[in-house]
């Protein structure tokens, strides 16, 4: 065997232990959370970056990023039924929906879906560069984020969301207020 087919060998089984060790390490480390989820986190305590919307009508406002064309979206259809059965009860509660769907299309989504809003904005850059949808944004009376939910709720997330919107009616409206 000549030196030459020699480092052939060593260099295929060098390639061959690096390449198996780093399959293994994908497979056996834990994903990380995705940067749009941490960047979300770090959104909490920001004011929100969509100035039209009246923040100081309401201690709660909630602001809904939808698309008539998010399949996630159409599934939370009784989540956003059920929080728009919340706000007609209590005045303290303000729902907005924010999308980059044409006025027309997102109110004809809306009604056929029977969600009741305040409002709705349409924008081509949604609040705070959020590009996902579904996303919930709860922001206090002076246009502070206090809380985000991104993507289709399941049960535990939507008490989650329930919960901080039914306790949070007087904290959030502090301005120094933090979850």
């Amino acid at each position: 065997m000549s030196k030459l087919e020699k480092a052939t060998y060593v260099s295929l089984i060098l390639m061959s232990i690096v390449s198996m060790s780093l399959l293994l390490e994908r497979r056996l480390r834990p994903a990380r959370r995705p940067d749009a989820l941490t960047s979300l986190d770090r959104l909490v305590g920001k004011a929100v970056e969509f100035p039209t919307a009246p923040w100081g009508r309401s201690p709660i406002n909630v602001v809904l990023h939808i698309s008539s064309t998010c399949h996630f979206c159409n599934e939370s259809t009784p989540l956003y039924r059920e929080l728009s059965r919340l706000r007609a009860t209590a005045p303290n509660i303000v729902l907005y929906v924010v999308t980059r769907d044409p006025l027309a299309t997102m109110k004809q989504y809306l009604a056929d879906r029977l969600i009741e809003t305040d409002g709705i904005f349409q924008t081509d850059s949604p609040p705070q560069g959020i590009l996902a949808t579904p996303t919930i944004l709860l922001v206090n009376s002076h246009g502070v984020i206090r809380r985000v939910f991104l993507g289709k709720l399941d049960g535990n997330r939507e008490k989650d969301f329930f919960a901080a919107v039914k306790d949070q009616k007087v904290a959030m409206a502090a301005p120094g207020f933090r979850d």
